[in-house]
């Protein structure tokens, strides 16, 4: 019943707003007041009060007393705190989110707001197309998708995912996955439409398509490893034949399951280490690949990494050298066979180059002339 007691209890950031408030009613000798503060509960914490009152005055206009009621409206101010938060982040999601966010009255079509990636992408400021149609701004690059669009929105309200092609301000071609939702607006209906700018994507699709009809034209086989997991991303027809997986197949394993001589990732990521690194170019080896049935089959392997959509891969050129490695095993036992049996001749057998020098000499050329062929070899 203290104004002392009163002010005591008063939260000191409310103080200031609630006096001037009861000193404005004095003066204007104002019937009624309201004011919002919050008191300190005798446990210590705040509750919210709506103050409603009014001041009984002497015959002499001076203020005597003040009557009145508190309401105590803790849950309502929490609610209300709650609602502001949830508006906040509704705001800045709306605002800040990474896809294109347009929203347009249903009936008249007027764009009611539009988010920072659609000002961004379309070179549009918010304030430049605030109550016009898409129409008025050429928005669609094709009356036959906006009446695709609008069909299906009116037959079932929502569009989930159709792709359709627009223009920027500077009349550029963006393509993007639409999704669109009905909302209600102080009472009025509005279509939500979220979509997605796929351009790039579609580009890097058309270009992924070239490079892979080229990749499969090429006889020899083509190995293209992602450097984030070390799984097979691409092999090539070619590749597919000689190892006798499908693409599928080849996209679950790693080298380790192909290269006889790569026993662990470990092993992997070493031979990987100097081109990832930069200290080399491209790498050059021979090693056997394992097919599907478990043969072998040897091959000359030239490993480089390059850069495709922005992500780094390792591309391997493998060629098939089987025969080659028949031939060269076939030439290194027939000179062995040679050596042999040059060796074991009883006859003496002297070999020179075109340019005269001695290359190589038999046991029975030592024998016969009592010295070493190291005094006569290259001479």
């Amino acid at each position: 019943n203290h104004l002392e007691s009163w002010n005591r209890r008063l939260h000191p950031n409310d103080q200031e707003a609630l006096f001037s408030s009861i000193t404005r009613s004095h003066r204007t000798h104002t019937k009624q007041y309201q004011n919002i503060h919050r008191l300190k509960h005798k446990d210590g914490h705040w509750v919210w009060v709506q103050a409603r009152g009014q001041t009984i005055y002497t015959q002499s206009g001076k203020a005597a007393r003040m009557i009145g009621s508190h309401t105590d409206i803790t849950e309502l101010k929490q609610s209300e705190t709650a609602l502001q938060l949830s508006n906040e982040k509704f705001e800045k999601a709306f605002k800040y989110a990474p896809n294109i966010i347009i929203i347009t009255h249903l009936k008249t079509g007027e764009i009611y707001d539009v988010n920072k990636t659609f000002e961004r992408v379309f070179g549009y400021q918010k304030q430049d197309v605030i109550g016009k149609t898409t129409l008025d701004i050429t928005l669609w690059c094709h009356d036959t998708d906006r009446g695709k669009y609008r069909h299906d929105f009116s037959n079932s309200r929502y569009v989930d995912g159709d792709i359709y092609t627009f223009y920027t301000k500077e009349k550029r071609e963006i393509t993007a996955r639409v999704y669109a939702n009905l909302i209600t607006i102080n009472k009025e209906d509005y279509i939500l439409a979220i979509a997605e700018n796929i351009t790039k994507k579609i580009a890097l699709e058309t270009e992924n398509k070239k490079l892979i009809h080229v990749l499969d034209q090429n006889i020899n086989e083509v190995h293209v490893i992602n450097l984030d997991t070390l799984h097979y991303e691409y092999v090539n027809k070619a590749g597919l034949s000689a190892l006798g997986y499908t693409l599928d197949e080849m996209r679950a394993l790693t080298p380790v399951s192909i290269l006889a001589n790569i026993d662990s990732l470990d092993d992997l990521k070493n031979t990987l280490a100097p081109l990832i690194n930069g200290t080399k170019k491209q790498l050059l080896f021979d090693i056997a690949q394992i097919r599907q049935d478990g043969t072998h089959y040897s091959v000359q392997t030239i490993l480089q990494i390059i850069e495709f959509g922005g992500i780094k891969q390792a591309v391997a050129t493998v060629l098939d050298i089987t025969n080659l490695k028949k031939i060269e095993n076939a030439f290194y036992e027939s000179e062995a066979k040679f050596k042999s049996l040059m060796e074991q001749s009883p006859l003496v057998i002297e070999i020179y180059d075109i340019n005269g020098l001695q290359i190589n000499v038999n046991r029975a050329y030592e024998l016969l002339w009592g010295f070493s062929a190291t005094r006569t070899l290259h001479k």
